[in-house]
C-alpha cells in the first residue's frame, strides 16, 4: 500500500469542509451579510453534510494510506 500526503485525501477535505460551521464563529469570522437564522442554519447544515458525505466517499474509494509528511 502506497502513501500520500493528507492534503490530498478525500477524506481530509471533507472532515475539514464538515468542521468549518462550528468552527469559523470560534475564531471570529463572520458572513459579513445580513443572513436571515434560517438560511445560516440551512447553509451551515448543507456544508455539514457535504462535507459529511465527501468524507465518507472518500475513506470507501481510499487505497493508499496517508501521512502528515508531504
Amino acid at each position: 500500500m502506497d502513501n500520500k500526503w493528507i492534503v490530498k485525501s478525500k477524506t481530509f477535505w471533507g472532515i475539514v469542509i464538515m468542521v468549518l460551521p462550528a468552527i469559523l464563529p470560534l475564531v471570529g469570522v463572520e458572513d459579513g451579510a445580513e443572513v436571515a437564522g434560517m438560511a445560516d442554519a440551512v447553509f451551515n447544515s448543507l456544508l455539514t453534510f457535504v462535507g459529511g458525505a465527501l468524507a465518507l466517499y472518500g475513506r470507501f474509494k481510499a487505497t493508499d494510506s496517508v501521512t502528515l509528511a508531504p
